[in-house]
């Protein structure tokens, strides 16, 4: 199945629950309905405003799966996240623009 590496940067630390819906540990893994799973990886500090970078892996099945993944990401992030990258590169979070970068950057596992 094609995998995307993203991560998100935020002073929020609250946006690995709001993906995963669970606290966030490392390795904690999400199913998302019809489309995939995502999985966390964990956070490191980015600045000395606090701002942290946290970091993920998600898969998905088919283009139609990367669409649903991208409006489940807008959904948590719009509004929350101060960065969203996805394989490197920095991404709108906006649902065009992460499904395009989701299949951009995708690899078969």
């Amino acid at each position: 199945m094609p995998t995307a590496e993203f991560s998100i940067t935020s002073l929020d630390g609250s946006l690995p629950r709001r993906l995963l819906g669970v606290p966030a540990v490392p390795a904690t893994a999400r199913h998302i309905h019809n489309a995939g799973v995502v999985v966390y990886h964990g956070s490191r500090t980015t600045s000395v405003s606090g701002r942290q970078r946290h970091e993920f892996t998600v898969e998905f099945g088919t283009e139609n799966a990367a669409g649903v993944v991208a409006n489940w990401m807008w959904t948590a992030l719009h509004d929350h996240v101060s960065s969203l990258a996805i394989g490197g590169d920095e991404v709108p979070v906006q649902n065009g623009a992460i499904k395009r970068a989701l299949l951009d950057h995708a690899t078969d596992v």
